[in-house]
Order: structure tokens, then sequence, then C-alpha cells
């Protein structure tokens, strides 16, 4: 996805939404008889039940959508839709991928869908991910018009489709990223016997704000990344996760996209990291080499 494009949990009950719906319908009136077309209205994607999410563009422009409809531990995945020139590029990922993490945070562990056959990018799309034919559910009936596909939903699996969304910090991140270095970062700096006072801690939290990203899945703050992108240079200055999205594969795909990000723009990526830490690790695996060491820690450095 390209990195202008941010999805975010949203009310659907917006004129920019409103439009992206009032696309599909046209779009499907072209394709469907009303018999074989199963829309939920504006009303209907407002319901405390149902999970809405919204791509925007770098000009806040709402460029896709898409809903999932939770009963129970099952949901129905709804007006997924992008406009046109969006295609392509990962924005229909990243909106799956946010439902489908919001989904499983709530408790749902099957997602199900009815689509048609006139529409085989879509279908290519959703087996892709993981959604493989069924026959109907719930009050759908046989027809031909109509192709049901399901996919379940596990911490496992998500780990490989989950698009973490990112935006940029603020001050009212102030208490979530304070938590965060206190359950991340602080913990390898008190084994390195580095001590750090609250007040000094929040200053440099502070001082973040202006190159830090917030990282979203489910649209839930669970993360931070911050890079100083310099002409010559990338710097990775931070990286966290919430301890309990460690393990799952995430920050690997994370830092692949940045490193591919630095790649295109022909510069390397360099960071520190304290010794202790066992994030280095995954730095060797990703292609940093060490360029000097302290007592502490390491530098490390893409080739670029």
């Amino acid at each position: 996805m390209g990195t202008a494009v941010r999805v975010a949990l949203e009310s659907a009950n917006q004129p920019q939404v409103v439009a992206l719906i009032a696309d599909l319908d046209a779009y499907q009136d072209t394709l469907y008889p009303p018999e074989s077309r199963h829309a939920l209205d504006l009303n209907a994607l407002q319901q405390p039940n149902v999970i809405f999410a919204v791509a925007r563009d770098a000009a806040g422009q709402a460029v896709g959508c898409g809903a999932i409809v939770l009963q129970g531990t099952q949901g129905e995945l709804k007006r997924m839709y992008l406009q046109p020139e969006q295609r392509g590029q990962g924005c229909a990922r990243a909106i799956l991928g946010l439902l489908e993490a919001t989904a499983l945070q709530r408790g749902c562990h099957l997602v199900l869908l009815e689509t048609g056959p006139y529409q085989p990018e879509a279908l290519a799309f959703y087996a892709r991910h993981g959604y493989a034919r069924r026959g109907p559910f719930g009050d759908y009936r046989d027809d031909p018009l109509s192709v049901f596909m399901q996919k379940p939903l596990s911490l496992a699996g998500q780990a490989q489709d989950t698009v973490v969304s990112r935006r940029k910090a603020c001050e009212q991140d102030l208490p979530f990223l304070l938590g965060l270095r206190a359950k991340t970062m602080d913990l390898h700096h008190a084994e390195a016997g580095v001590v750090m006072s609250p007040s000094e801690a929040e200053a440099r939290v502070r001082a973040s704000f202006e190159w830090a990203e917030i990282l979203l899945i489910g649209g839930e703050p669970a993360g931070l990344l911050k890079v100083i992108r310099d002409p010559r240079e990338w710097r990775l200055s931070q990286f966290q996760l919430l301890p309990a999205y460690q393990g799952m594969g995430l920050g690997t795909g994370l830092l692949t996209d940045l490193l591919a990000e630095a790649q295109t723009a022909g510069v390397p990526v360099s960071l520190s990291v304290l010794k202790v830490n066992p994030a280095q690790r995954l730095y060797q695996r990703l292609g940093f080499a060490v360029i000097s060491e302290s007592e502490l820690g390491l530098c490390m450095q893409t080739a670029g």
C-alpha cells in the first residue's frame, strides 16, 4: 500500500463515505438485477455490531471502505469498495486486514461474504487472502448470481494478513507512548543499567512527536515507528510493539516494507540498539550489519 494512504475505523455517516457507497451501488446496478443484490443501507452500517473502515489518501479524501457485520462469533463482510485509480496498490488488503483484525479482537472467528460471479477481480482477491467457496448462509438462498465464501480467523492466521496502519503521533498519544516505553524500551534500559526519571522519559517522548508514527492494529494503538529521513540516510530511531503483538511477524513485515521504501529512495537505513535488546537478531536477519560497537550497544546499517 502506498504510504500516502491510511486506513482507520470511522463512521459510515460522512458525505465522502456516502458518495463512495453510492459509487458502489451504481457499479453493481450495471452487473446484477435488484433481486440479486443484498446491500446494507446507511442506517444498518451505523449499528453497534458493525465494524466500518475507511481508506483516505494524502489529502484526506475517502477512497475506499469496507465493513464487517458481527453476529456472535461470526461476521459478514459487506460494502467493500475501492476507487478504480487506487486498485492494485495494496489498499484493499489494508482495509480487509484492519476489518479482520478488529473482528478477531471482538470475538469473531469466521468471516462470511456474498459476492457475484461478474466480479472476477474481487473473487481472486478474496481467494488470495484465504477465503474459500461455500454454500449459502443465513437468509441467503441459492442464486446463480451469488458466490458465497468464508475464512476462519485466528491469531496465527492474522499475523500474515494483518496490515498495520500508521498515523502521525500527537499530544493525545502521550499516555500510550509512556506506557509503551515502560513496557518495552525501559525494560532494556534497566537491564543495561540505564535509569531514566519519569520527567526525562516524558521529555524524550514529547521530543519524538515530530518524526513518530503510531502503529494501529484493529484501530487501536499497538506500537511506535520513528524514522528520521535524511536525503543521504534514513535513521530508524525507535521501533516498538506492545508485547501482545510481538512474535507474530508484524514487526518483520513493517521493517521489510520500510527497507523496500529506503531501497527505492536509494538510501541506507541505520539504527542503534542495546546489546541486551533481542531485536538485534531481527535486524541482522533483515540485512543490517554492525558498523561500530560500544560497551552497551551496536550501530547497524543496511547496504543502501
